[in-house]
């Protein structure tokens, strides 16, 4: 079991070149609750563990910022691709476009379950599954279906 992590702007930040860093460090409304980097940090994480929840052999972290240490670059760069619609100004190169294309790849193979993820140190309780349903035959049918009652159909 590892400790789970979480996202922060230092993380995102060892993925954007100077001009990128500048213009996130200057951005309006740095640290507020309005900041535009919160919620693409907030969404990422949700779709990272929504991918992790879809296996059943998987297992979440009762923290639920918290994503697997194997996948913080893949989540740094999913937030990366949101950022030009957030954050005025900043503009990705293609390099950093055709690592977001594969991180999107990394994800969609979690979610297929064809990339294990490690579990947390402390999981939260696994949902109950149903397994039967108490659907019962309440009226069985005693009359064969023979040709003429089907004449005409």
């Amino acid at each position: 079991m590892k400790t789970w992590i979480t996202l922060s702007e230092d993380d995102i930040k060892a993925h954007l070149n100077a001009a990128q860093a500048e213009t996130l460090l200057t951005r309006s409304s740095r640290g507020q609750s309005s900041d535009p980097l919160t919620p693409a940090l907030d969404d990422t994480t949700a779709s990272i563990r929504s991918a992790i929840r879809s296996q059943p052999t998987n297992a979440l972290a009762e923290n639920v910022s918290a994503i697997p240490p194997e996948l913080k670059r893949t989540a740094c760069l999913l937030v990366l691709a949101q950022l030009p619609g957030r954050i005025g100004g900043i503009m990705l190169t293609e390099e950093q476009m055709d690592f977001i294309a594969e991180a999107q790849d990394v994800l969609d193979r979690v979610r297929d379950g064809e990339l294990p993820v490690s579990l947390p140190d402390e999981p939260e309780d696994a949902p109950e599954v149903r397994t039967s349903f108490g659907l019962t035959v309440a009226r069985k049918r005693e009359q064969r279906t023979t040709g003429r009652d089907l004449r005409g159909l």
